[in-house]
């Protein structure tokens, strides 16, 4: 029995014996995907001025601005909703506008996200109470797979 078990251990160490040198190799690489941006245009923006004629305890409150989207070129992204947000510093619900999918295809024509994509907005925000310190967005991108990105960015009122 000895002898077999010796004879056995033989050939196993005979048969992983491979003089012919080969190489293997395995290469995996890992990409992350590259960032897409979002900026409100200007930076700064200046407090609209107001009126007041609409508003009973406020002012009514509008104000233009671009929405900047750097995408890498071998996405096809297309916005899907975009929400505005003013933020006034109280930590209570501020007054949000969202434009949906059909709303901003009225708006734009096309919500193709190429490269470098500027897009317009004008969002009326209806009467507040309280001065707001900055505005807020959020923006859901679509890729061609049907899967969503959520962007924010955020710009200061002077």
């Amino acid at each position: 029995m000895r002898a077999m078990t010796m004879l056995l251990m033989a050939l196993t160490l005979a048969s992983c014996e491979d003089t012919r040198g080969g190489k293997f190799s395995y290469t995996e690489s890992f990409m992350p995907t590259p960032p897409i941006g979002l900026q409100i245009f200007p930076q700064l923006l200046p407090v609209p001025t107001v009126s007041t004629a609409a508003c009973a305890l406020g002012q009514s409150f509008t104000i233009p601005f671009t929405l900047v989207i750097v995408s890498p070129s071998q996405f096809d992204l297309s916005m899907d909703r975009v929400t505005f947000h003013l933020i006034d510093g109280t930590n209570i619900g501020s007054p949000a506008v969202t434009f949906p999918r059909p709303g901003l295809d009225n708006m734009f024509g096309s919500t193709l996200v190429i490269g470098t994509s500027s897009f317009t907005f004008t969002p009326d925000f209806g009467c507040v109470v309280t001065q707001p310190q900055s505005i807020a967005a959020d923006v859901v991108l679509i890729d061609r797979t049907g899967s969503s990105r959520i962007l924010k960015a955020r710009a200061e009122l002077r």
